[in-house]
């Protein structure tokens, strides 16, 4: 945006206004932008972090045969008796799984 200030655009003034709340106002002269921006531009600017490693080169293309996907099974989830936990009553396994019960 400012580099195009620079160039004496004046469109984008309204737009800078209002992203920066009005400390520069929308008719003000390019010269007053730009010398806001070099006092607080550090404070208006994002980093952008540094890329780790150089992105990969494209690879050639494999046959359909080769390219299609491997299919990934789902976790297996443990029962409720692997889980230590007792069955919820009126579930699945509610009959099916007998239970200690101290005799009164």
């Amino acid at each position: 945006m400012m580099d195009r200030v620079k160039e004496g655009d004046r469109d984008l003034m309204p737009a800078i206004s209002y992203l920066v709340d009005a400390v520069v106002p929308a008719d003000a002269e390019p010269a007053v932008c730009l010398d806001w921006w070099d006092k607080n531009k550090q404070h208006w600017t994002i980093p952008f972090p540094e890329a780790k490693e150089e992105p990969k080169q494209p690879t050639e293309a494999k046959p359909a045969e080769e390219a299609a996907p491997e299919r990934i099974q789902a976790p297996q989830l443990p029962s409720d008796r692997e889980a230590g936990e007792a069955p919820v009553e009126g579930g699945p396994a509610h009959k099916s799984v007998a239970r200690d019960v101290p005799s009164e």
